[in-house]
């Protein structure tokens, strides 16, 4: 009578062939989830800027500035953003939205302090990290 089952070195060459296989697979996986954290982030940052814009329309004001200023600091938003206080970019926990409104032309960026990166108008996703 034949006994069924498999040897220890057929298993041990099935788990080698798997682990494989997901060495191969984890870095694309990790590419695909840091590039939908970046797309969403330019989604938000599309919506504040049109909150910001339909505010504008609505008669409220906001102050021309050249420089970056946290978004969060532009209290009317509640009124047009749902979770408005809670809202923070995706990419990383340690960021925030920031806006820079010059010349009648509004910028949304994420970053910190130090450093911002445009989502919008047009975003560059390349130098976000």
């Amino acid at each position: 009578m034949k006994k069924r089952g498999f040897t220890l070195l057929e298993m041990i060459i099935v788990m080698g062939i798997i682990a494989f296989i997901i060495s191969i697979a984890t870095p694309y996986f990790a590419k695909s989830i840091k590039k939908s954290k970046a797309m969403a982030d330019v989604i938000s940052a599309k919506n504040i800027a049109v909150a910001i814009q339909e505010a504008i329309l609505d008669g409220k004001s906001i102050e021309e500035t050249n420089s970056w200023s946290k978004v969060q600091n532009i209290s009317f938003l509640n009124n047009y953003i749902e979770n408005f206080s809670s809202l923070k970019p995706k990419m990383n926990s340690l960021y925030d939205f920031y806006y820079k409104y010059e010349q009648n032309k509004l910028y949304i960026g994420a970053g910190d302090e130090n450093s911002v990166i445009t989502l919008y108008p047009e975003a560059d996703i390349e130098n976000y990290k």
